[in-house]
């Protein structure tokens, strides 16, 4: 019954980006390599030249490779770079995201959904489809013809009828979604519930342009939503 769904829904996970980025300043390794050279070239000079002096070589190297710790990672603290600040608001508006998406799934259950207003169950479905790579529209309460939403994606429409239900949804409701379809001439419907379909509703639904989603179907379709690598925003 969700072949059309997985269709259109294929390709809307994708990565943000290829590789990780580096926030490290690399003159910092640069500068610490070279203090730990100049430290060690002390400190064998002072063995081989003269062995009695071994003591103040080593005191010279300890004191040289003590000054590249503390200094050397200061130098570039408050210096930072376009790459660095591009990674910092990646890991904050993925790490948002995955907030979010955490809300989100904690209402993916019946009793959640059931004491959902009708208004915020429509907004909970479409939020679904925003997270799929769909724009969303919320149609009015009144004079809707029973089309509580709108999603589009490259000229593809598809309307949205939501029922906060507690008995199965009986076939009627879903022949009138048809009927609104084929007015308004939209490529595909989701006929979506808290509850769950009756027989002569699927085998009316079959063989048309009408996905059925039922409270079970639609729970394990959004904890089925990845949530992204903070650091490289793919897919986790």
């Amino acid at each position: 019954m969700l072949r059309p769904l997985d269709t259109h829904l294929s390709s809307t996970h994708r990565a943000t980006s290829s590789h990780r980025v580096n926030t490290r300043n690399p003159e910092h390794w640069v500068f610490q390599t070279i203090i730990l050279l100049v430290a060690s070239a002390i400190l064998f000079l002072g063995i081989y030249i003269r062995l009695r002096r071994i003591t103040l070589s080593i005191a010279a190297a300890f004191c040289v490779f003590l000054c590249g710790q503390l200094v050397v990672p200061r130098l570039g603290r408050y210096r930072p770079t376009r790459q660095s600040s591009l990674f910092r608001q990646n890991w904050a508006m993925n790490s948002l995201y995955n907030r979010n998406l955490a809300q989100f799934k904690r209402q993916a259950c019946r009793i959640a959904m059931l004491a959902m207003t009708p208004r915020a169950f429509e907004q909970f479905v479409l939020r679904y489809f925003e997270l799929q790579g769909f724009s969303t529209q919320c149609t009015p309460q009144n004079h809707d013809d029973g089309i509580d939403g709108i999603v589009k994606r490259k000229g593809w429409i598809a309307l949205i009828q939501c029922k906060r239900y507690r008995n199965p949804v009986v076939q009627r409701p879903v022949r009138e979604f048809l009927g609104v379809l084929t007015k308004m001439k939209a490529d595909a419907g989701f006929f979506v519930t808290t509850a769950t379909f009756a027989p002569g509703a699927r085998r009316f639904a079959c063989g048309t342009v009408i996905t059925l989603i039922d409270g079970e179907t639609l729970t394990r379709l959004v904890h089925a939503i990845p949530y992204r690598d903070p650091t490289t925003g793919n897919p986790l």
